[in-house]
């Protein structure tokens, strides 16, 4: 498994209209380098009041502590949508402060990755993995050997061509 680790620093709320734009000009590029086919994950303080307004609950589905959606939660709402990505708070999660700056690189992973798996099941619940058809059956098997005794008896009767 392929992981892209980024650090940005996101603007906060006495940050110029231009830094703001930066910054999710540069989170639009990362995020579009990311292979089509992973799951992405954008995790981060984004300094951002999510609102309860009934127009975004599309997006932000869950829960929210704030009545009105500020000018930068509009601006992660907006990338969210664009991205068919959900915004949700892992602030509920109450890591204690400094917790992942104290230990080595995989236990704060371990930390994030039991946050998510948190919110996720609260908020979609527990989705069991499905076994995925077999493609390989004894169709592809047969023409397979096939392919194999052919190569196998042309190799037999070695010529400068083949050899």
């Amino acid at each position: 498994m392929g992981e892209m680790r980024k650090r940005m620093i996101v603007p906060h709320l006495g940050s110029t209209e231009n830094d703001k734009d930066e910054f999710y000009v540069q989170l639009d590029r990362e995020y579009d380098h990311c292979p089509e086919h992973d799951i992405k994950i954008v995790i981060g303080d984004f300094n951002a009041q999510i609102g309860q307004e009934e127009e975004y609950k599309p997006v932000i589905r869950g829960f929210s502590a704030h009545q009105r959606t500020n000018e930068i939660g509009l601006r992660l709402i907006d990338f969210a949508a664009l991205n068919n990505m959900a915004v949700r708070n892992l602030a509920r999660l109450k890591l204690e402060e400094n917790q992942l700056e104290e230990g080595p690189l995989e236990d704060c992973w371990n930390i994030i990755k039991t946050a998510i798996n948190s919110v996720a099941e609260n908020d979609i619940g527990h989705v069991g993995r499905t076994r995925r058809k077999e493609w390989f059956d004894d169709k592809c098997r047969r023409v397979m050997d096939e392919e194999n005794a052919a190569r196998a008896a042309k190799m037999r009767n070695a010529t400068r061509q083949n050899a």
